[in-house]
């Protein structure tokens, strides 16, 4: 979404060498969850949280109940709202850049601003995003944080009887 706003999708989608259209804000978020996660030394917690997995449910010992696909289900539309709050500075600066040239179109005609807007949109974009990234970061941080907690609490709905 990002991306898109931004006006960088367009680069991922000619790039001959790659076989998927990632576009940068993508890779770079990925690559920062990614060190989030090693340096908050949070595999160390998943792994400690997948061992105490088994004593809440051995091996062979689940069972699928309703309780569990309305956990899964609420924690996936989680992802979503951590995604849109992490959007929302960068969307909300780009609506009022799109608002400002389109009052600036009415008043003058014989401006182009329709190309005029995408280095303005680039820019501020970018600027927006390099302002967030703690924010971000700290969303991603405390998304990692709960995924112990939320493994255990998905083992001992499997393991209701």
């Amino acid at each position: 979404m990002i991306a898109t706003e931004i006006g960088l999708t367009l680069p991922s989608s000619i790039n001959p060498l790659s076989a998927n259209s990632t576009s940068e804000i993508a890779t770079l978020l990925q690559y920062m969850g990614a060190m989030l996660f090693l340096a908050l030394n949070m595999h160390h917690s998943l792994l400690f949280a997948f061992q105490r997995s088994y004593q809440f449910l051995p091996i062979g010992g689940g069972h699928l109940h309703e309780s569990l696909l309305v956990d899964v289900v609420a924690r996936t539309s989680h992802i979503f709202v951590f995604g849109i709050q992490m959007a929302a500075p960068l969307l909300a600066v780009t609506f009022i850049i799109l608002l400002v040239f389109a009052v600036l179109g009415r008043a003058v005609p014989q401006m182009p601003v329709f190309s005029e807007s995408f280095a303005i949109k680039l820019l501020a974009g970018m600027t927006v995003f390099g302002l967030t990234c703690q924010l971000m970061a700290q969303h991603i941080a405390n998304y990692l944080h709960r995924l112990p907690e939320d493994m255990l609490r998905v083992a001992n709905l499997m393991g209701m009887n």
